[in-house]
């Protein structure tokens, strides 16, 4: 990866290493593997992802369940990622949420967008249902297939060096040329970015 007035130019060979491989994280990965070939380079890309989303409950999830917009599902598809039925569940007009200061009703805007309803993990906790297919499961595959690596890892630790970064794990040290974070909320990951940058 070359270093133009502080842009990091993607070539041929360049490493990346992206933590979190739910939603955000395999999205990225999944474009940025396009964006290689249309330049007509090859990228490496390891997707650091601790949590098994084929598991029911909470363990394979965040919480189990997500909202889409049909309109993204239609979106994706036109970009090569077509969600199968046993991923996207089903089709509703609006849903409730839930917060310490009250509930809130939100329904499809001006009933021209439908809303469908996602499991994060393979179903919720208890179900025997085999059929249900995680969401941020499928994106995964869909990167490994295109050639992202995914290990099982929780990282520890981000070092900056001149040549690159360094990601952690109890068991490896990986450096790479970009470093792409998609932890979510997640304090604990997100203090080992200002590893990196300090003020983050």
């Amino acid at each position: 990866m070359q270093k133009d007035n502080k842009k990091l130019i993607l070539e041929n060979g360049s490493k990346i290493g992206v933590v979190g491989g739910g939603p955000a994280g395999s999205f990225f990965s999944f474009f940025a593997f396009d964006l290689a070939k249309r330049k007509g380079i090859n990228i490496e890309i390891d997707i650091y992802e601790i949590k098994n989303f084929s598991k029911t409950g909470p363990a394979g999830c965040n919480h189990c369940g997500g909202i889409v917009s049909e309109s993204l599902v239609e979106m994706l598809s036109e970009d090569g990622i077509i969600l199968p039925a046993q991923v996207i569940r089903r089709g509703i007009e609006s849903y409730t949420l839930h917060i310490e200061q009250g509930s809130a009703t939100i329904d499809t805007i001006l009933r021209e967008h439908p809303i469908a309803s996602i499991f994060r993990g393979s179903g919720p906790l208890g179900s025997t249902e085999t059929s249900l297919q995680s969401f941020d499961g499928y994106l995964l595959d869909l990167c490994e297939k295109k050639g992202a690596k995914i290990f099982r890892e929780k990282i520890t630790d981000a070092e900056s060096e001149p040549d690159g970064i360094t990601l952690n794990t109890n068991s490896s040290k990986r450096k790479y040329d970009l470093v792409v974070g998609a932890v979510g909320l997640n304090p604990k990951a997100l203090k080992i970015f200002q590893n990196i940058i300090p003020n983050f």
